[in-house]
């Protein structure tokens, strides 16, 4: 979850100091916030997904055992 914390943080920075609105920052806001209800409500972790996916080395730090599915 720790990377999509950081699309959060920069969510709330662009629409807190920034003033920024529109569906830029709405898009984001969304797609962190589906990522992050897909992880708590079934256990589906997009970054493990995407690192098996991708890289050539199995990944190791997954919580709750997500990297297995």
């Amino acid at each position: 979850m720790g990377h999509w914390l950081w699309h959060g943080a920069l969510a709330c920075f662009m629409m807190g100091w920034l003033q920024l609105q529109g569906p830029l920052v709405l898009a984001l806001c969304a797609v962190c916030m589906v990522f992050l209800f897909a992880e708590a409500a079934f256990g589906l972790c997009a970054g493990c997904w995407l690192h098996k996916r991708f890289a050539k080395q199995k990944p190791e730090l997954c919580s709750g055992g997500s990297c297995q599915r």
